[in-house]
């Protein structure tokens, strides 16, 4: 027994005499690592390190022989003074080490502490640490908490942490860290809470993470972030918290969230932004660009009252835009049920809507208030049983910065629009309409001068005597006109009427690019019928009402027009496209046919016009109009040819063959859009929305883009069967139908080869699902529209009217970039593109110069933000160029 005792003790001895040589070790290194951390003396004294009552805030492992968690906070009975000394990365079975709230632990984080590979919580938040985060903190794969906040660490986020899967807290605010926000924070689906405010942090928010499933809190106030947040899906949880204030985002979507700070942004006064309620927001202050693109929305309905107030605001004579802002505010009117009237000293405009109208010999008419302007219209020239007709009145000449030639009286506007609140083209009527201006008294007028009616050519911005005639009685104006447009009073020259002439001169030849074709085609009464109409006209005038609202008798007078072939810019196999001059001012294209077969020149000329539309089986009572389609002025098939609008940059296509495009992607995209976006609400689809279809004029950093080619487009709906190309949506080349969703894609697809300058190959890092290209260096909106247009599911992608309003949002962030550097000119062929097969050919793509719109971009915020200063929003007038004078069936 004494024996068994003896072993016994034998044993204990020198397992003591062990356990006490490892605790001396960790001992010391424990109390060197208290007297850099400058802890009271009192305390890590002892022999013991698992002594609760000695080592306060350690806590030691089952067999007592090592530290498992070392927590010793701030608190209101000591405060830690010192350093983090580079000893701690020696206790590698750590899992938690906080030293939080310790206000004056100062230095910085050892590199050491990444050897704590065992770590998952690390608070070392609110101290006064510098330096940088270790760049090998992704070593620790196990961590899950980390509080870095209210420190002055500096520096950049590792991109390290991407190893970091298990992660669930991120505090780092109240730092001075700089750079972006990695991407890898959109990827990692175990974050909770991530907290960034309150830093220098620039650039977007990383794509995906407003749908991390498990995120509760988004704080990232007080940084010069910016771009778009996109809105967390529906299905997901909403947030607790969602901080952005004062950073320079310029749009966020809907993200349900407990508490909502979003103030001190740059978001635009419009589109109004889709947030909950609870959310607390600022916008700039409106402008006349954003207000006029408020009311060009089909979403947009507003009130007399608010009509009032807007026209108050931005009506009048110091701004040219007066007039567009005038027909767009025409539709949001009529959509919410109003007539109106608004009377100022320079603005007047009077709204009416007449129903149950009948093709029985009458008119309507409307005038504007306190005068004696008004429009009277046939009722038989309008085809529709309910209208609204729109009357403006000017004191100025809007258009003068264009054509400063002088006018008399007032600038009238006037405008039909159907039950919809979509215009009405009226053009080319075979009854005359009477517009009457007033009473004016006309100036002394030179010898060989005449008062005559003028009106607003768009295409040429000037104004026109042509195709209207002047009426005076007792200084009563009335003008008589076939089509609808700003009318005024002016002069000009005397012109003696000739003996009715008929020539017809051969078109062009392949070796005579400047041959011209006279068409004159005057169909005038001799003298005394005239002047026979004329004294008739009077006495029905005479018997008026003060007003001057019935129709005036009068015979149509066809035009004499010249033709000028000066260039022919593209020939295909059975088609030519020249580049003509009208009546010696205006610069048109003319797509003239080769061959025999015709069908197509006509299809491409009727497509967008009433008579055709019932083939499609669509319900359209007006021509497909829109600011951003290429209008189909007029055409003679017996001479095989069409006239359209000319737009001087020519294709996409041709254009990014010798330029740079990608820093114009938002500006075409956004006309694109919209011009989809109402082409969508015919229910009709393109079919061939390709680069080679969407035409362009260029002024620096923005472009007036217009769709064409509507040769091939289908109802929705329809079958298909012509072989797809790369542009086709996947569904239409298995199913074979066509639907605007198709269209979508197709757009989609567009803003890859815009942002990529033409390229359709490169070494970009990642591509959608069907292979459409998207560079990671793209702005994260651009990325995120290309990944919404092209995905599989066509169900799920946007409907145009929401890509409009997408597209109008980061059109306004990018048009802050006014200093891109213009890349030298060089001769082009605009129209080079291939009409009858929409396709073109590779041609290796010139190097570009110039820096790219992200820097520059990126550049202006920063200089922008140090300087305290807004940056002003650069704009430009867009390019109008439409010709109101339509094809003969």
């Amino acid at each position: 027994m004494k024996r068994l005792l003896f072993c016994f003790f034998l044993i204990c001895y020198f397992m003591g005499g062990s356990d006490a040589a490892q605790d001396s070790q960790i001992v010391q290194t424990m109390k060197d690592m208290w007297k850099s951390l400058n802890g009271p003396n009192k305390y890590w004294a002892g022999p013991n390190i698992c002594n609760a009552t000695d080592y306060i805030g350690v806590t030691c492992d089952a067999s007592n022989s090592y530290p498992e968690a070392i927590e010793v906070r701030g608190n209101g009975v000591f405060r830690l003074r010192g350093t983090i000394p580079p000893s701690v990365g020696t206790f590698i079975n750590l899992t938690r080490f906080d030293l939080g709230g310790n206000r004056n632990l100062s230095g910085s984080i050892p590199d050491t502490i990444c050897n704590l590979v065992n770590l998952n919580y690390l608070n070392l938040g609110t101290s006064v640490l510098t330096g940088s985060i270790p760049s090998c903190i992704g070593n620790l794969t196990l961590l899950q908490t980390i509080y870095l906040d209210r420190n002055r660490l500096n520096g950049t986020i590792p991109e390290s942490m991407s190893r970091l899967t298990s992660l669930r807290i991120f505090f780092a605010y109240g730092n001075q860290l700089s750079g972006t926000i990695p991407q890898f924070f959109g990827q990692l689906q175990t974050l909770q809470r991530i907290s960034l405010g309150d830093n220098q942090l620039i650039g977007g928010v990383p794509q995906g993470i407003s749908n991390l499933p498990n995120l509760l809190d988004l704080v990232l106030g007080f940084n010069q972030l910016n771009g778009s947040l996109p809105a967390r899906d529906g299905a997901l949880s909403p947030l607790n918290s969602l901080v952005l204030n004062d950073n320079d985002f310029t749009f966020v979507g809907y993200i349900n969230s407990s508490t909502c700070n979003l103030t001190n942004n740059l978001f635009p006064c419009y589109p109004p932004l889709d947030v909950p309620a609870n959310c607390t927001f600022t916008y700039l202050p409106c402008t006349m660009d954003t207000e006029i693109a408020r009311l060009y929305d089909t979403d947009t309905t507003v009130t007399s009252q608010e009509a009032q107030n807007i026209l108050n605001l931005r009506a009048s004579s110091n701004d040219t835009r007066t007039v567009e802002l005038i027909s767009a505010l025409v539709p949001p009117l009529l959509r919410g049920g109003q007539s109106f009237r608004y009377h100022s000293v320079d603005v007047n405009v009077t709204i009416g809507t007449f129903l149950n109208i009948t093709n029985n010999g009458s008119k309507i008419a409307i005038d504007i208030t306190n005068s004696t302007i008004s429009a009277s219209i046939p009722s038989s020239i309008l085809g529709v049983t309910r209208v609204s007709l729109a009357v403006s009145s000017l004191s100025f000449n809007p258009f003068s910065s264009m054509d400063n030639q002088s006018v008399y009286g007032q600038v009238v506007g006037v405008t039909v629009y159907d039950g919809q609140g979509e215009e009405i083209q009226i053009r080319d009527t075979t009854e005359l309409m009477n517009i009457s201006m007033g009473v004016i008294t006309l100036p002394s007028i030179p010898s060989g001068y005449e008062a005559v009616c003028q009106w607003w050519n768009e295409t040429k911005n000037g104004w026109s005597a042509d195709r209207s005639r002047l009426i005076v009685e007792n200084n009563h104006t009335v003008c008589q006109t076939n089509h609808l447009t700003n009318f005024s009073i002016g002069i000009a020259p005397i012109v003696v009427v000739q003996e009715s002439t008929v020539a017809i001169l051969p078109g062009p030849t392949e070796g005579d690019n400047n041959q011209k074709t006279l068409i004159i085609v005057i169909a005038c009464c001799g003298a005394a019928g005239i002047a026979l109409i004329t004294i008739v006209a009077i006495l029905i005038y005479r018997r008026s009402s003060s007003k001057s609202r019935d129709v005036f008798n009068a015979v149509e007078c066809e035009v004499k027009r010249q033709l000028e072939w000066k260039e022919k810019v593209w020939e295909g196999r059975e088609n030519q496209v020249w580049k003509v001059v009208e009546d010696g001012t205006t610069t048109v294209a003319v797509k003239k046919c080769t061959g025999k077969d015709v069908r197509s020149l006509v299809e491409e000329a009727t497509r967008l016009k009433v008579e055709f539309l019932p083939l499609l089986d669509v319900e359209i009572e007006q021509e497909l109009h829109h600011p951003n389609i290429v209008m189909c002025f007029r055409q003679d098939l017996s001479e095989k040819w069409i006239m359209m609008e000319w737009l001087p940059d020519g294709s996409i296509s041709a254009y990014s063959q010798l330029r740079p495009v990608s820093h114009l992607v938002f500006s075409i995209g956004n006309e694109v859009a919209q011009a989809m976006s109402y082409v969508s609400e015919q229910k009709i689809v393109h079919t061939n929305l390709t680069p080679d279809h969407i035409l362009l004029h260029v002024s620096r950093d923005t472009a007036v883009a217009k769709v064409t080619g509507f040769s091939g487009c289908v109802a929705e709906g329809s079958e298909y069967h012509i072989k797809g190309k790369e542009h086709t949506a996947p569904e239409v080349n298995q199913n074979h139908v066509q639907h605007t969703s198709a269209d979508v894609w197709s757009f989609g697809v567009l803003l890859s080869f815009i942002a990529s300058d033409g390229k359709s190959k490169g070494n970009e890092k990642r591509r959608t699902a069907r292979g459409v290209r998207i560079d990671e260096e793209w702005d994260v909106g651009l990325k995120a529209m290309i990944q919404d247009c092209t995905v599989v599911d066509a169900h799920t992608r946007p409907a145009f009217h929401a890509i409009a309003r997408r597209m109008k949002r980061d059109t306004r962030r990018e048009a802050e970039i006014s200093n891109i550097t213009r890349v030298q000119d060089k001769q082009f062929l605009p129209y080079n593109l291939n009409w009858a097969t929409g396709l073109h050919h590779d041609e290796e793509t010139p190097k570009k110069t110039g820096k790219t719109a992200d820097e520059v971009y990126n550049r202006l915020q920063w200089d922008r933000l140090l300087n305290k200063q807004e940056t002003k929003i650069a704009s430009s007038s867009p390019l109008v160029a439409i010709l109101t004078v339509s094809p003969t069936a």
